[in-house]
């Protein structure tokens, strides 16, 4: 009898193991979950943003021969707080709408402002500068007509900002701002400089 040979071929399968590519791949979602919360990765997690505080401004008054001014001298100061809306519209761009409220003992200025805001995000901090217009509402107190009813004027400007954000959290931040408004329609103010000390709250 012719001894019998058996061939025993054995298939080795190579099937790559997703267990361990798992743990990396959580790894690496739990990094870009961390940077979207701490607001430093690609996509802004925010896009609306209220803003207020302190804010002061210095204006520099035109040379006047008229009762409506004469009270006032060549310069004047005013404080007042500062409430403001901003939208973000792309990573580096946004529109900001302020209202501020200025007064001291001889009047108040009522301005409303629209602003276009380049922005450059770093990590924790945002400077930005803007630009865009302001209208403004005067009541001069020392100023009154016959019927006793305070002088009033309204005026239009352009107005430039620059400044920073620090973002404490991804939704509180304090931000610092120097504004400058030309102001050409007035009898009063020609130039206005203002410096504010802001929180802000994005949701």
């Amino acid at each position: 009898m012719k001894p019998r040979l058996t061939w025993i071929v054995v298939v080795s399968l190579a099937v790559p193991s997703f267990a361990e590519a798992e743990p990396a791949q959580v790894e690496e979602s739990t990094e870009e979950v961390e940077e979207a919360e701490e607001g430093i990765g690609e996509v802004e997690e925010y896009k609306n943003g209220f803003i207020f505080g302190f804010s002061h401004m210095f204006h520099l008054l035109r040379d006047r021969d008229t009762a409506l001014g004469s009270a006032l001298g060549d310069r004047e100061n005013l404080y007042g707080f500062f409430l403001a809306f901003e939208r973000v519209l792309h990573p580096n761009v946004s529109i900001t709408f302020v209202k501020p409220f200025y007064f001291n003992h001889e009047r108040l200025d009522s301005p409303f402002e629209i602003l276009i805001n380049g922005l450059y995000r770093k990590n924790k901090w945002e400077p930005f500068v803007a630009a865009g217009v302001l209208t403004s509402v005067r009541v001069f107190y020392n100023e009154r007509d016959e019927n006793g009813v305070a002088e009033k004027e309204f005026s239009f400007g352009l107005r430039f900002v620059a400044g920073f954000k620090y973002f404490v959290t991804p939704r509180w931040a304090v931000s610092f701002e120097f504004g400058y408004t030309f102001v050409p329609g007035s009898d009063v103010v020609e130039h206005e400089l203002s410096d504010s000390y802001l929180g802000a709250y994005f949701f």
